[in-house]
């Protein structure tokens, strides 16, 4: 862990600290409830399409250019495909509702660039494909009454991921941060830090049909027929691990909010295929997410003058049974559920919502738009164009959500993504 603390001394010092103290109890109370670690921002969604879904993400295998931060896993499933994918933000986020005329600026902003390709494209005896990706992501704290401290939350993630791809698909990825902390930057004084932090996944994709002996399918005649694929997909992360953080008194260290994320979705799409046209007429998905920061932290040590902490476990508090197969939240671990509808590879609608840990009963919708659809229907009524050759092989994604939907803290994201695949 590298660090670094430059101060500088100037101004009111109970001015300034009494505004930091305020900015922060802002943040963790409103937002933040389980906050027995630094940092708390990186448990924050960034997929603008997870989060119209609750938030989910961790086992789903649904395009989506921010599909790895649940997941690092994830590119190694998307990878099969041979892609070359960007997002962004078209603007910063307002964060939580909370600009108003106290607060301004209080936003999150990210991009996103990755690429995958398959191996057995060259070499037939080896199912297996690679992804990488690289990410940008920063959180500012915002002004109190016009005045800004510099604040902020930001870093640079590198991810690797590795999928075999057989009679089911697995993958494994990681996912390396580079994080910069910023508690206060003003004239006359800076303190920051700087850190790395780490997040492992797997994903284990079982495509129903590959374990039967003939497709399921739907003849309407002798040249038009429905298929159905159905897939069942699990899902595992542990997210930002890595090594106490302090800005200024090493004996005032705190956590990461190291998180377990256990997750399974379902996924059943059919598919109409002719001479003409081959389309995904409809296309669902349901996730279920269990979450839980392993962070224990114990009272102030009045001897030692420090906190002390552990980690739990892999999973945490998370019981497989009541959390992630009933869906049921409590005090410890936060069950997030999402539910995706595709309509003609054109249009997506979403809704979901997250319980426990003090957040009773949070909504979230979204929904997107894409062009893979379009091109298609487009190429069927106007053969023999260049639209044939863009079909399977470009998309322009465009997903709005709402985050804590219908609530003071309603977080609205938006993002853009252009995806090159199949060559």
């Amino acid at each position: 862990m590298g660090r670094k603390s430059k101060i500088i001394s100037g101004g009111s010092k109970m001015c300034r600290k009494f505004f930091i103290f305020l900015l922060f109890l802002i943040s963790y109370i409103s937002i933040f409830p389980q906050s027995e670690s630094a940092i708390p921002t990186l448990t924050l969604p960034v997929s603008p399409k997870s989060a119209g879904a609750g938030g989910t993400g961790t086992a789903n295998i649904q395009s989506d250019a921010f599909g790895y931060w649940n997941n690092p896993a994830y590119l190694g499933y998307a990878s099969e495909r041979s892609f070359v994918s960007g997002g962004f933000y078209p603007g910063v986020i307002d964060w939580g509702g909370l600009n108003n005329y106290a607060i301004s600026n209080y936003t999150i902003n990210s991009y996103a660039i990755s690429a995958g390709y398959n191996l057995q494209q060259q070499y037939d005896w080896l199912p297996v494909s690679i992804g990488v990706a690289y990410s940008g992501w920063q959180y500012n704290y915002g002004d109190i009454f016009g005045y800004s401290f510099g604040a902020k939350d930001k870093y640079n993630a590198y991810s690797f991921s590795l999928g075999l791809h057989t009679i089911v698909n697995i993958s494994t990825g990681l996912t390396v941060k580079s994080i910069n902390s910023v508690l206060e930057d003003t004239p006359g004084r800076r303190s920051e830090t700087d850190l790395t932090a780490l997040d492992y996944g797997i994903l284990l994709n079982l495509p129903l049909n590959n374990f039967l002996n003939q497709p399921l399918k739907f003849n309407i005649d002798n040249k038009n027929s429905v298929y159905m694929d159905v897939d069942y997909n699990i899902g595992y992360s542990i997210q930002n691990v890595g090594d106490e953080i302090y800005y200024e008194d090493e004996a005032q260290k705190d956590p990461l909010p190291r998180t377990a994320r256990l997750a399974h979705n379902i996924n059943l799409s059919f598919r109409l295929h002719s001479e003409a046209i081959n389309i995904k007429l409809l296309n669902l998905s349901y996730s279920i997410d269990a979450v839980d920061i392993l962070v224990q932290k114990s009272p102030w040590d009045s001897v030692t003058s420090a906190s002390k902490f552990d980690y739990q476990g892999l999973l945490g508090d998370i019981k497989p049974l009541k959390t992630l197969f009933l869906g049921k939240g409590d005090n410890h671990v936060l069950v997030r559920k999402g539910l995706e509808i595709e309509l003609g590879e054109i249009l997506y609608l979403s809704w979901g919502g997250f319980d426990g840990v003090l957040y009773p009963n949070m909504n979230t919708s979204g929904f997107g738009l894409k062009l893979t659809g379009l091109l298609k229907i487009s190429n069927m009524l106007f053969p023999g164009t260049i639209i044939s050759q863009l079909i399977n092989k470009v998309d322009i994604q465009y997903n709005k959500a709402a985050y804590f939907d219908n609530s003071d803290l309603e977080t609205n994201y938006q993002s853009i993504a252009v995806t090159i695949s199949g060559f």
